[in-house]
C-alpha cells in the first residue's frame, strides 16, 4: 500500500465536484474529509491536523473567504495552507488573496493542476516546518553554545585573575626576601666591630691579668658582648620573618592594645630607673590592618631605648593621636637627645631605600624598625624634643586592605 501523501478538508457542496474531487484524490493518495457545515469545519480544524484545506469560495452555508480568515486568525491552524475553489471571476480571485488564500483553481479546474498545487503547497508547508525546527533547534544549540562560552570567558578570566593575583604575590614575596637579604648584610657587617673589640680586649687582659685598666676592658668587654647579642637577635628576628606569616597575620588591629603589651614586657626596665610613664592611650581610635607581632616588636624597641637613655626618675610619654587616614603614636624621653649630625644621619637613613652605604648605617634598631614599618606602608620621624629629649613617632595608614598595604609598601622599597 502506498503512503498518503498527505491529509485534506474539502469544503464543496456542489455534489459533481465532490464526486470529482474525490476520485481524483484518492488516486493521488490523500486522505480526504468532506464538510459544508460552519460548525463543524471550526471541529475539524480544531481537532485533526490537516495537511491542507481545499476551499469554495461559497457555498450555501459557509462563507469561504471568512472561513480562510478564521484559519489564518487561530494560532493552532494559522500555517495550514488554503487553496480556493473559484470561478474565472476577477473580484474573487483577489479577494482570495487579501483574505489570506496561498492559491487558488480556477473551475472546471484541470486535475493535473490540481494535484501538482496540492503536493507543491503541503511540501512547501512541510519545509516550512522542518526549516522552523532546525532554526529552533539551532537556536538553542546556538544559546547553549554562547552560555558554554560565556562559562569558559568567566572561567578564563579567572584564572588569568588568579594568574595575575599568584604573580603578583610572588613578587612581593620575592622583593620582601631581597629586604631581609639586605637588612642580614648590614647586619653582617656591623658584627664586625663589636667581635673585634671582644678579640681584641680579651688579648689584652690575657697579656696584663693584674692591670688596673681591667675594670675599663671588662666594661668595654661587656658593652661589646651587648651589642653583639642585639645584632643577633635582630638577624634572628629577621630571618623568622616570612612573607607568608605577614600576609596570613596582617588584620585590624587596636593599636593601643600593642602599646598595653609592649608596656608590660619593658615595665622592668622603667622601674629599675624609677622612670613615670605619662600616657593618653584609648580604644576608642580607629583599628589599623597591621602584623600585630612585628608592630608589638617596633614599640618594644622603641620604649627599651627610651628607657635606656632616660635619666633617673625622668618621664617617658606616649601619645596616640587620629586624623585624616592616619594614627600617630609619639614616644618622647627626656634623656640628651641627639647630635645635630647623628639626627641629621638618622633622618637620612630612614628616608633612604635598603641598599643604604655603611657610611649611612643609623643603627640596628632604626635599621630593623625601618624594615618593618616600611613592609606596613607606614612612616617613621625622628626628632629632638623642644624640652630635652628625643620624639619618635609612628604614622600608619587607616583603612588599607591587606593586599593593597604589602603590594604598595614592598613596591616603594624597590
Amino acid at each position: 500500500m502506498k503512503k498518503l501523501k498527505g491529509k485534506l478538508l474539502i469544503i464543496e457542496d456542489e455534489p459533481t465536484n465532490v464526486g470529482i474531487l474525490s476520485n481524483v484524490l484518492k488516486s493521488g493518495h490523500f486522505e480526504v474529509t468532506y464538510s459544508t457545515n460552519n460548525l463543524e469545519v471550526q471541529s475539524l480544524l480544531q481537532n485533526q491536523p490537516f495537511d491542507l484545506v481545499l476551499l469554495d469560495t461559497k457555498t450555501s452555508d459557509i462563507d469561504g473567504f471568512q472561513v480562510c480568515r478564521e484559519i489564518r486568525s487561530n494560532k493552532k491552524t494559522k500555517e495550514i495552507p488554503v487553496i480556493f475553489l473559484t470561478a474565472l471571476d476577477k473580484a474573487e480571485i483577489n479577494e482570495t488573496i487579501r483574505c489570506g488564500g496561498d492559491d487558488y483553481i480556477i473551475k472546471p479546474f484541470n486535475t493535473k493542476e490540481l494535484i501538482e498545487k496540492i503536493e507543491t503547497r503541503i511540501m512547501l508547508k512541510r519545509n516550512k516546518v522542518m526549516f522552523h525546527q532546525k532554526s529552533s533547534e539551532s537556536c538553542d544549540s546556538l544559546k547553549i553554545l554562547s552560555e558554554e562560552v560565556g562559562k569558559m570567558k568567566n572561567e578564563i578570566n579567572s584564572l588569568k585573575e588568579k594568574n595575575n593575583n599568584l604573580l603578583k604575590t610572588t613578587r612581593e614575596f620575592a622583593d620582601l626576601e631581597r629586604l631581609k637579604n639586605s637588612f642580614l648584610r648590614m647586619i653582617c657587617s656591623e658584627l664586625k666591630t663589636p667581635v673585634s673589640g671582644i678579640l681584641g680586649f680579651s688579648e689584652i687582659l690575657n697579656e696584663n691579668p693584674t692591670s688596673s685598666e681591667n675594670k675599663d676592658i671588662i666594661e668595654t668587654i661587656v658593652f661589646a658582648s651587648k651589642n653583639l647579642k642585639d645584632y643577633a637577635d635582630t638577624a634572628l628576628m629577621i630571618t623568622q620573618i616570612e612573607p607568608e606569616q605577614i600576609n596570613e597575620n596582617m588584620r585590624p588591629t587596636k593599636l593601643s592594645s600593642l602599646v598595653d603589651y609592649a608596656l608590660s614586657e619593658t615595665m622592668h626596665e622603667f622601674s629599675k630607673k624609677e622612670i613615670e610613664i605619662c600616657s593618653n592611650l584609648t580604644d576608642e581610635l580607629s583599628e589599623i590592618i597591621i602584623e600585630p607581632g612585628l608592630i608589638k616588636d617596633v614599640i618594644q624597641i622603641i620604649l627599651s631605648d627610651a628607657a635606656t637613655n632616660s635619666p633617673s626618675k625622668g618621664m617617658i610619654t606616649i601619645n596616640l593621636t587620629e586624623f585624616t587616614n592616619k594614627i600617630a603614636l609619639e614616644i618622647g624621653d627626656q634623656g640628651r637627645g641627639f647630635s645635630a649630625e647623628k639626627l641629621r644621619n638618622i633622618q637620612d637613613f630612614l628616608k633612604k631605600d635598603v641598599q643604604s652605604h655603611r657610611s649611612e648605617w643609623a643603627g640596628m634598631h632604626f635599621a630593623i624598625i625601618k624594615f618593618i614599618m616600611h613592609i606596613h606602608k607606614a612612616q617613621v620621624q625622628i626628632e629632638n624634643s623642644k624640652n630635652g629629649g628625643s620624639l619618635v613617632r609612628l604614622i600608619f595608614p587607616v583603612n588599607l586592605s591587606k593586599g593593597k598595604m604589602m603590594h604598595q609598601a614592598l613596591s616603594q622599597l624597590n
